[in-house]
């Protein structure tokens, strides 16, 4: 199968297949993996500038079209409910989210790396392909992809690379990632895997990063033990926490005494 060039995120959403949005709570748990699977919540603001975001600087033509201001003030009332009437199937911004996804768009676009990664390409692209170890039909929705890299962007509060990279770790950035390569790899696809990101506040400046070959081996690790649990789940029928026995308390370093002051603390006794 190849990569899809577009369809909408409705029929993305509609194809039975795992994908990285629910896949990344199996490496917690499969409990968690199969809350995940019953339990989206109402979009958030932040969840709808992330889109406008995604769409004003991979489809800038597509940005008025999908998306709508209102500047009414508070969203509530007969003129909100008309509003939203009147304009449904569209993405209804404030002017300031639709000021920062315009902001971000032209910074990206203005920084020499990020925008020779987008000359040419396929932005929001569906590919569909079976793990082979596991047999899960895998699904995933690329940012951009062209012939010679995939790109993915993240907003962020800071680009310096230990800051970022610290995000990267605890968001599963390269997790994520690295299921990403494997299903273009299952397609017959190689390319390099580059990571645009932005920092979400002005001046909005841009970085762009290269997943090495340890950080995709660290990313695929984590990818294949969600798989698996997943996969063992199914068979067994049965979802569990990911910590089923008992466990030793680990407490922090600075909750134990310092041994100086217990030596200090054992003299001052001695002396009384």
């Amino acid at each position: 199968m190849t990569p899809t060039p577009r369809c909408t995120f409705a029929e993305y959403q509609s194809i039975d297949s795992c994908n990285w949005s629910t896949l990344k709570y199996a490496v917690r748990s499969g409990l968690h993996y199969n809350y995940s699977l019953t339990s989206a919540g109402a979009e958030t603001d932040a969840m709808r500038l992330g889109r406008a975001t995604h769409t004003a600087v991979f489809e800038p033509d597509r940005l008025l079209h999908e998306y709508v201001i209102w500047e009414g003030g508070t969203r509530r009332g007969k003129e909100w409910e008309a509003f939203k009437v009147a304009h449904a199937g569209k993405t209804i911004l404030k002017p300031d989210e639709l000021d920062t996804a315009c902001a971000i768009r032209d910074a990206v676009r203005a920084h020499p790396i990020a925008a020779a990664l987008l000359v040419s390409g396929t932005p929001e692209c569906t590919i569909q392909w079976t793990d082979k170890d596991t047999g899960i039909a895998c699904k995933a929705r690329l940012d951009w992809l062209s012939d010679t890299a995939l790109v993915d962007l993240k907003t962020t509060r800071n680009i310096e690379p230990r800051r970022f990279g610290a995000q990267c770790g605890e968001m599963q950035y390269h997790g994520q990632l690295a299921f990403y390569a494997s299903g273009l790899l299952a397609l017959g696809l190689e390319p390099a895997i580059k990571i645009i990101a932005v920092e979400n506040s002005a001046p909005h400046d841009v970085a762009v990063y290269d997943l090495g070959d340890d950080e995709q081996y660290a990313g695929e690790v984590q990818y294949q033990e969600a798989l698996r649990t997943v996969a063992a789940c199914r068979r067994s029928g049965v979802w569990p926490g990911g910590y089923p026995a008992e466990m030793g308390l680990m407490l922090p370093a600075w909750s134990f005494p310092n041994p100086e002051d217990e030596e200090a603390l054992f003299r001052s006794n001695t002396d009384a």
